[in-house]
Order: structure tokens, then C-alpha cells, then sequence
């Protein structure tokens, strides 16, 4: 696929941290700072063979929230990054690490305050 782009637009790449231990047990995750699980080399090098579309771009900024998970993820990379608070995920408090289908359980999505806890 070529990509075929006006001279002055934006390019937009979004990636997503590796997993975390969370993540593998389907468990909600939003402030609570979890670590990633080492990715596998043959992951690691998947990713920056996929990430290698960068370097068509002559300029480019990469940019990472304050989180632990997605530092180590562009560490990992070997990717020059700004932190960016606003990246950060939102506070799910009390849903914190609780497996994704009992959070489904618990809401109506029927309801327009089902968030407001």
C-alpha cells in the first residue's frame, strides 16, 4: 500500500504500550502504573520493522504519556520521546484491576449516568 499524503499535512502513527501483567489477566487498567512484560525479541523486532514508516517522514515528533508502561514501551524501541501528561489514561478509580467483564456487569449502558460513580 502507498501512502500518498498532501505536503504540509499531519501524520498521525498511535501505538499502543506492550502488554502488561494486567493486560494478560484482562484486567482494567487506567492510572495504576503497571510495568510491561519484556517483550520477546521476535515482538520487539516485529514492531520496529513495522515502525520503520518514521523514517519516511523527515520530521517527526514521538510523544508518550508520564506512565510507566508506555515509557518503557518507547524505551524498549529505542524511541526519542516527550512526555505528555494529556496522554495519560483516565482515572477509573475503584475499577482499577478489576477484570473487564465484571466491570460490564456492574454498568448499564442504557442508562446516560452509568459513569457517574
Amino acid at each position: 500500500m502507498k501512502l500518498s499524503l498532501k505536503k504540509n499535512s499531519i501524520k498521525i502513527l498511535l501505538l499502543r504500550h506492550f502488554v502488561t501483567k494486567w493486560n494478560s489477566e484482562k484486567k482494567l487498567q487506567g492510572l495504576k502504573d503497571n510495568s510491561i512484560i519484556k517483550p520477546s525479541a521476535k515482538t520487539l523486532k516485529g514492531v520496529q520493522k513495522k515502525l520503520k514508516i518514521i523514517n519516511n517522514f523527515k520530521n517527526f515528533d514521538v510523544y508518550s504519556s508520564n506512565l510507566k508502561r508506555t515509557i518503557q514501551t518507547a524505551n524498549h524501541l529505542k524511541l526519542n520521546f516527550k512526555k505528555l501528561k494529556i496522554l495519560n489514561e483516565v482515572n477509573i478509580k475503584k475499577f482499577e484491576g478489576l477484570p473487564r467483564q465484571d466491570f460490564y456487569s456492574k454498568i448499564d449502558f442504557d442508562d446516560n449516568n452509568f459513569l457517574k460513580e
